[in-house]
């Protein structure tokens, strides 16, 4: 893993992690199995959980996308 930022759930359940090759993938803490990954052609300026876990906001240049 070549993580450039890392951020938790607030429920403290998975983890996502951002790459300078604008991979974010996100993780099970419990078990540190992946379980999603998305795949793009621009690096992910900033990454953020939100309060329920379900999904990922990454901001690419002035794109921002929800996983």
């Amino acid at each position: 893993m070549d993580a450039m930022e890392i951020t938790c759930s607030t429920n403290g359940s998975l983890f996502t992690t951002s790459s300078a090759k604008g991979v974010i993938q996100m993780w099970d803490i419990y078990i540190c199995a992946l379980i999603y990954q998305v795949i793009a052609a621009f690096q992910t300026s900033e990454i953020a959980p939100p309060p329920d876990g379900r999904r990922v906001y990454d901001i690419r240049g002035p794109i921002i996308n929800i996983w």
